[in-house]
């Protein structure tokens, strides 16, 4: 079983690709987390079509590390990331990005204030179909943390369609199968950004069926269309957090994932995350700490 740990040390990790990320490192003491420690990596399913699995897998890579680049210098482009990213973070203010639901120039304000002078090494590359999971250590500004960054292929190219910094992440997280390679990944990303992270994407990573058991919306709320409170949602995620600060996997399947919660002071607990998948990507339908 493997820990989640936090990032205290300025250990050699890897390939360094370009420049990273701010995080805070946590007071526990542990192992650099964003190293692979001989665990070969699960890399499954196909290349994009019309590509073998291995020219696929290049090609991802060379976009991811050309997205890197501009992020470290300050030139990250809206056009590289899929519109679901660009409604989590690009708060429209035109009424032209209004109907669109999402703004590039906000996305791009966005993406520099974060990124602009980081530094990123990438360890750890995962595949399910022509999805591409980017894991590994990101640097800025003395603070150290992880990143997770998801590539899909889309039309005739490949998207960002999550790019998130949080305080720690699963290290060498259970060798997963074709059917569960997503699910692992879906869940990793919910854990981390829950425990150490930015709570929007723990929900953008949650189904409507889950949002709306955490908050549901009020009476003027649903006259405007909302179909959750989004605010009270990350309310109540904060509190599921407590005083965990990490887990373990114990257990993958394509639409359960189990394992425990750690924290201080706190014992131990169990969870159980259901993931629905409704449009070919899992979602987390229900958390539940027993």
């Amino acid at each position: 079983m493997q820990y989640r740990c936090a990032f205290l040390g300025w250990a050699l990790l890897g390939l360094v690709i370009v420049t990273g990320c701010d995080k805070k490192s946590s007071d526990k003491k542990t192992d650099d987390p964003t190293k692979n420690k001989g665990q070969p990596t699960s890399t499954t399913g196909g290349g994009p079509s019309g590509t073998t699995s291995a020219d696929g897998a290049k090609q991802a890579r060379n976009f991811t590390d050309q997205v890197l680049k501009d992020l470290s210098e300050g030139k990250a482009k809206a056009s590289d990331y899929s519109v679901s990213f660009k409604k989590w973070v690009g708060t429209p203010i035109t009424e032209e990005e209004r109907k669109a639901g999402y703004s590039d120039p906000e996305t791009e304000a966005w993406l520099k204030k974060h990124f602009e002078g980081a530094k990123f090494t990438i360890n750890r590359e995962p595949q399910s179909g022509e999805t591409f999971y980017y894991h590994g250590r990101i640097e800025k500004d003395k603070n150290v943390g992880a990143f997770a960054l998801w590539v899909t292929k889309e039309g005739g190219g490949y998207k960002v369609s999550l790019l998130c910094k949080t305080e720690r992440f699963l290290a060498n997280p259970p060798m997963t199968s074709e059917n569960t390679v997503a699910a692992s990944e879906c869940t990793q990303a919910f854990l981390d950004n829950l425990l150490g992270g930015d709570l929007r994407f723990s929900l953008a990573l949650a189904d409507e069926t889950y949002k709306v058991k955490l908050a549901p919306p009020t009476d003027d709320q649903k006259a405007k269309g909302l179909s959750y409170d989004a605010g009270f949602a990350q309310v109540k995620l904060r509190s599921l957090k407590g005083d965990f600060y990490e887990y373990k996997l114990t257990e993958i399947k394509a639409d359960t994932v189990s394992g425990v919660l750690i924290g201080s002071n706190v014992a131990e607990k169990p969870f159980t995350i259901k993931l629905t998948n409704p449009s070919g990507r899992p979602l987390v339908s229900d958390f539940e700490i027993k």
